[in-house]
């Protein structure tokens, strides 16, 4: 039993990751946001589950806190992964002076966007 809690804990974080990668590719989302993201999108999925599970009358799926805290451990996880992906793809185009065409456009694009977002404002002075 202890091998299928753990895989139990594992496939709700590995479930979520990729949506925390992905969701600068969708909207733009400040990094003090992103907490909030997760946690809404951990209990959307338990909520979704009790609504599912009482509409069909089906007692497969247990909503558990749990899960909704895993889950939204993914979404944070995929977030830094994908921060990690920015710099790295950032400090790689600028090192090896890579032109951006087609689908590499927009990955740059929505790298450099995320990153210009983390830079403190500094008034014009002149």
């Amino acid at each position: 039993m202890p091998g299928l809690c753990v895989r139990s804990i594992l496939d709700n974080i590995i479930l979520t990751i990729p949506f925390g990668f992905g969701v600068n590719f969708l909207v733009r989302v400040k990094p003090k946001n992103v907490f909030w993201l997760s946690t809404a999108v951990g209990l959307g999925f338990e909520l979704s589950q009790l609504i599912l599970s009482t509409v069909f009358r089906s007692g497969f799926r247990a909503v558990d806190i749990n899960d909704a805290i895993l889950n939204a451990t993914g979404v944070l996880l995929g977030y830094a992964f994908f921060r990690a992906f920015a710099w790295s793809y950032l400090k790689a185009t600028e090192h090896f002076s890579i032109k951006h065409k087609w689908l590499f456009a927009e990955i740059y694009d929505v790298v450099f966007q995320t990153q210009a977002t983390d830079k403190p404002k500094t008034p014009n002075i002149g």
